[in-house]
């Protein structure tokens, strides 16, 4: 899908940042043809705050490196420095967990933690949750 296309779309725009290429390619597929999203996706940190610069996503799923050099991208985020807004559920995945790490992403109002090697049906229904959560807070401000 091209990026003018993710533009006019009505779907909510998710970013899937993540080094693992299966988990990236295997739920966009899953998103895009249940017609529940736009999924841009990449492997390059760089790329994905280069995305949250020109794009206001709907969901962040961010996959965590060994050194969590992620945490700042978080971090911009939540601060307001991209054209994301800085509420947007943002879903961590991570192969490790300490008390400090998940104390560090809570106060970053990381909305789920999930331990890698997760099925992309566990992300999947994150997924639908986040959107459907968003959706309909969105839809309270509206009035009819």
């Amino acid at each position: 899908m091209s990026l003018h296309a993710y533009k006019n779309s009505k779907l909510p725009l998710v970013l899937l940042y993540d080094s693992e290429y299966m988990i990236r390619s295997v739920f966009a597929l899953l998103a895009n043809q249940t017609a529940k999203a736009s999924v841009m996706e990449t492997a390059h940190l760089p790329t994905a705050n280069n995305l949250c610069q020109t794009n206001a996503f709907e969901l962040v799923i961010i996959g965590l490196g060994q050194e969590h050099e992620e945490k700042h991208f978080i971090e911009l985020i939540r601060n307001g420095m991209t054209l994301t807004d800085k509420s947007v559920p943002i879903v961590v995945m991570t192969s490790a967990i300490t008390e400090g790490l998940l104390y560090e992403l809570k106060s970053l109002n990381v909305t789920d933690v999930l331990l890698k090697p997760t099925r992309i049906k566990t992300i999947h229904d994150v997924f639908l949750r986040n959107i459907d959560n968003n959706i309909a807070s969105n839809m309270n401000g509206l009035e009819l």
